[in-house]
């Protein structure tokens, strides 16, 4: 795996490898397995801004 990692594009399903509950407000938490769509990137390459299947937006951890 490359250090460098391309960023995901809008509209990207991904399924979570980890349960992520989360610890601030603007937090998605997620459980694994339930499938999250990036919405967009943030300026912080580790995070993205997704939504899961109810529509709820947050922010959730790239590498989860």
């Amino acid at each position: 795996m490359s250090a460098i990692q391309a960023a995901w594009p809008s509209g990207t399903e991904c399924i979570a490898k980890y349960n992520f509950h989360g610890t601030a407000e603007q937090d998605l938490p997620f459980c694994k397995g339930d499938v999250l769509t990036i919405v967009a990137v943030t300026k912080d390459p580790n995070w993205y801004k997704a939504k899961n299947k109810v529509g709820r937006e947050g922010i959730i951890p790239a590498n989860y």
